[in-house]
Parts: structure tokens; C-alpha cells; sequence
């Protein structure tokens, strides 16, 4: 699942990195994660279809730290971006 992100603030990549790989036990499946875009108001993340919930649910618990906020999730990029 792809999965786009809003950003609060300013985006700092290596804090969101390092927040997926220290959470990556919980995240990993047959496809882990990995960060498709990451632009200047918005990010897009792929993760396999069975964490997507955790993933979204762990990113918008720690909103005021990695200032993302998950929008929308899809099986697609072409979706994602309508």
C-alpha cells in the first residue's frame, strides 16, 4: 500500500528514517517500507499491505515529532495522487 503524508512542518527525511527503522520489527513484511517521494508538503511511504494500519496509526501518534500526518492510502500511486 502506498500511503501519502501531509507535512506540519519543515521535513527532516533522516528523523523519519530513522523512526521507520527503529519501528521496522513492527513494520516489516513482504515488502517492508521504503519512501517512494518525499517533496517539500507532501510524502509518499510504500509498505506492505498487512502494516499499512500500524504504520498510520504509529505515524499519527507521533504527529509532533516527525510532523507527517497520513491523508489517504492506496493500492496505487495513480489513485493516491487524484
Amino acid at each position: 500500500r502506498y500511503i501519502l503524508f501531509e507535512h506540519l512542518k519543515k521535513p527532516e527525511i533522516g528523523i523519519i528514517k530513522s523512526f521507520l527503522s527503529k519501528n521496522s520489527d513492527c513494520l516489516n513484511g513482504k515488502i517492508g517500507w521504503r519512501i517512494i517521494e518525499f517533496e517539500e508538503k507532501r510524502s509518499v511511504i510504500l509498505i506492505d499491505h498487512t502494516k499499512s494500519t500500524a504504520l498510520r496509526k504509529m505515524m499519527g501518534d507521533n504527529i509532533s515529532i516527525l510532523g507527517l500526518k497520513p491523508i489517504k492510502t492506496s493500492g496505487t500511486l495513480r489513485a493516491l495522487k487524484k
